[in-house]
C-alpha cells in the first residue's frame, strides 16, 4: 500500500509535492522515481519532451524535469548520495536553504 499511495500522490498538486520533497529530504526516504513512460511534459515548466528536450529525474523528489528546471547539482547525504547528483530547482532551494 505504501508504495501504491505514495507513487500515486507524487502525481497530485504542488503544495502536496512541496511537503513531500520536505519529508524526502527530513526523513531521510528515498523517492519513488516517476516512471519515464508516464512522462510527456517537465513537472515544471511544462516544456513537452522530445529528441532535443531530455528527461532528467530528480534525485531528491523523484519527478521528471527538463535540463533548464533540474540545472543544479548538490549532495544529499542523507539519501546516500556522496557526490553531487542532479536536483530541480525547487529541491535545490529546499536542501541548499536547509543546509543538507
Amino acid at each position: 500500500f505504501e508504495h501504491r499511495h505514495t507513487r500515486r500522490m507524487a502525481s497530485t498538486g504542488s503544495s502536496w509535492a512541496a511537503n513531500a520533497k520536505m519529508e524526502n529530504t527530513f526523513l531521510n526516504v528515498q523517492p519513488v522515481w516517476v516512471p519515464d513512460d508516464e512522462v510527456t511534459n517537465c513537472s515544471l515548466c511544462q516544456k513537452e519532451f522530445g529528441f532535443i528536450t531530455r528527461k532528467h529525474h530528480c534525485r531528491n523528489c523523484g519527478k521528471i524535469f527538463c535540463a533548464d528546471c533540474s540545472a543544479h547539482e548538490i549532495r544529499i547525504p542523507k539519501l546516500s548520495y556522496k557526490t553531487e547528483v542532479r536536483v530541480c530547482n525547487g529541491c535545490h532551494s529546499l536542501l541548499s536553504r536547509h543546509n543538507i
